[in-house]
């Protein structure tokens, strides 16, 4: 529907520029030449970077994010369960969103160290959350995993970045 009333809108601002230009030349073709540099200009600002995404990824560092009982189990169909624990620990900012990477690593044994494992899967999830400053809540998030049985991987879960306000 949006698309639709743009191009009304588009063919509308056309057919006025049309006009208007046929009854007076010289003030039609100031009208385009305006109508052109704000198309231009509105095309340019749209397609800018927004730094505000990258200073609110910078208000939090990694080591103000704490993820704790950490469990990963199978859920249903091909979803699985990641459950735990984040702790906000910045004194001032509110925590939006953490960016997970979770390593799936083939081991011997329980005891064995991340050198002797072979990395089966890397996967990347971002959990939501409203978390205020020095505060803690637990969290829920279902992954699709269709390619193996990973109850039997060791799971290696690591915190990318951390959205805050």
């Amino acid at each position: 529907m949006g698309f639709v009333l743009g191009v009304v809108a588009a063919l509308l601002v056309i057919f006025l520029l049309t006009y208007i230009t046929l009854k007076k030349p010289v003030f039609g073709r100031i009208l385009i030449a305006l109508s052109l540099v704000l198309v231009l200009t509105s095309t340019f600002l749209y397609f800018q970077k927004d730094k505000r995404v990258e200073k609110q990824q910078k208000l939090i560092s990694v080591d103000e994010i704490v993820i704790s009982d950490v469990k990963f189990d199978y859920a249903y169909g091909s979803f699985y369960k990641l459950a735990g624990t984040i702790t906000n620990q910045s004194t001032r900012y509110r925590l939006q969103s953490v960016n997970l990477k979770l390593s799936f690593y083939q081991c011997a044994d329980d005891n064995s160290q991340w050198q002797d494992c072979v990395l089966k899967n890397e996967i990347s999830d971002t959990v939501k959350t409203r978390l205020a400053a020095e505060q803690s809540t637990s969290f829920e998030s279902y992954l699709l995993l269709e390619q193996e049985d990973y109850s039997s991987l060791r799971l290696k879960l690591d915190i990318i970045s951390g959205i805050a306000r």
